[in-house]
């Protein structure tokens, strides 16, 4: 087996001015944890490093705004650097946005081991150890490109020096490659989602965020492990340091009709996913998605909230917590609410239906929706979203107007029939399980 040659972590995008957003409450023992989480997680990275014994530290930005973050992100991040120095591991901080050179406080001098340059002008560095260059590292412009090799000294010299394990540093989307990509690995930031655009020679890896800041960013979050054996063969692991995990999850409408079959389900799905999660707060997103029988508008929402009061009330505390940010219902995805009937009437239903139909595919097509709204700035807000926003935003708005004016016209469906209705506790109210 190839010995390792050489072992490094990526990390990007810690964001320690930004607070995680979305959760419209929270019980007050999670409180401390959801807003330190940016911090633990950042520091797990720093512990991965020192665990490892890594060579060096990549990271590509974006770590905190030094004005935003204020004392706390500045001597946090000072600290962590300090540790590393101590162990003779360098850092690699390649700037973002929001945290180029020149917005660091003149006044705070960076350990030694911090080689902090700015994006735009950054040159080539070389990472030495006991007098041998293991790698090469430098923003993706500044690296020069790879030429086919010739017989002569000049052209072995510059093959020798391709031989250097060589990192590519950038930001965003990442670059087409061929055979003259000057990069073995190419590590990327500025997104918050880990993603590997590219395996094998090279690899191309946007790093994420060490922590999740929402729902969007669900799942699991940390930096990447990169070993580099004796052959040049790459190994890429993501080691995981966040302490708050975003989840969705999803449950038919169908199986809502019976409270002891929702409360088995969603039993076992939560001790899945706490399984999963470890000693991690779970944060939920529960999405009740249509079925085959359409529920009411209103029967949902009083459905969901039966569920968010149980969820809450059952995995809010203990040693394996799961709190319930929110349960979200959908309308019928069929043609709108009313099915496809409503649509071929010679209604004003049937015209609302068919205009809901027309705002969906044409989102574009002049309906001149601002002549009939009234001029509020909220009626201005939510054309604008109508108009703008994409699909997977504005679809589920448009179904529960659509619902919402098929109730208004042609009334509410029958509600369902209820088996095993047993009260559910509700924050000190009593309300029927549906």
């Amino acid at each position: 087996m190839s010995s390792i040659v050489l072992r490094f972590i990526h990390a990007s995008d810690f964001r320690l001015d930004e607070p995680l957003v979305g959760i419209p409450e929270a019980a007050d023992s999670l409180r401390l944890s959801l807003i330190d989480a940016p911090f633990h997680a950042a520091a797990a990275v720093f512990e991965v490093a020192l665990e490892r014994r890594v060579d060096f530290v990549v990271l590509t930005g974006n770590l905190l705004d030094p004005r935003a973050a204020g004392p706390r992100g500045i001597a946090f991040l000072v600290e962590q650097f300090e540790r590393l120095d101590a162990e003779g591991i360098a850092v690699y901080w390649f700037s973002g946005e929001l945290d180029g050179p020149e917005r660091w406080p003149a006044a705070i001098e960076l350990p030694p081991n911090v080689h902090h340059f700015d994006a735009g002008r950054g040159d080539c560095l070389l990472h030495w150890r006991e007098g041998q260059a293991i790698a090469k590292m430098g923003p993706l412009a500044a690296l020069p490109i790879r030429r086919p090799t010739h017989t002569d000294y000049a052209a072995a010299t510059e093959a020798a020096e391709e031989r250097i394990f060589t990192i590519g540093l950038a930001h965003g989307a990442a670059p087409t490659v061929d055979a003259r990509t000057p990069f073995d690995y190419l590590a990327l930031g500025g997104q918050p989602n880990r993603h590997i655009a590219h395996s094998g020679v090279p690899w191309i890896v946007q790093a994420g965020s060490p922590q999740g800041r929402s729902i969007a960013e669900a799942g699991p979050h940390g930096c990447t492990l990169v070993e580099v054996d004796s052959e040049r063969h790459v190994r890429v692991a993501l080691r995981t340091s966040d302490t708050v995990r975003w989840r969705e999850e999803q449950i038919s409408l169908d199986d809502c009709h019976h409270r002891t079959r929702w409360e088995s389900a969603l039993r076992e799905r939560v001790a899945a996913i706490t399984a999963e999660a470890g000693d991690r707060v779970v944060l939920l997103r529960l999405r009740l998605t249509p079925g085959l029988n359409p529920i009411a508008r209103t029967h949902r929402e009083r459905l969901a909230g039966e569920l968010l009061a149980w969820l809450r009330e059952t995995y809010a505390s203990g040693s394996q917590c799961l709190w319930t940010i929110t349960v979200d219902h959908e309308a019928a995805t069929d043609k709108s609410a009313g099915g496809s009937a409503a649509h071929e009437q010679d209604t004003i239903l049937g015209e609302f239906l068919r205009t809901i139909d027309d705002l969906r595919d044409q989102p574009h097509d002049g309906l001149r929706l601002r002549e009939y709204a009234g001029a509020t700035v909220l009626t201005s807000d939510l054309l604008d979203l109508l108009n703008c926003a994409t699909s997977d935003v504005r679809d589920p708005l448009l179904r529960h107007i659509a619902e919402l004016g098929h109730e208004l016209l042609a009334g509410n469906p029958p509600e369902p029939a209820v088996a095993n209705a047993a009260p559910v506790k509700h924050f000190g109210r009593i309300h029927s399980a549906v």
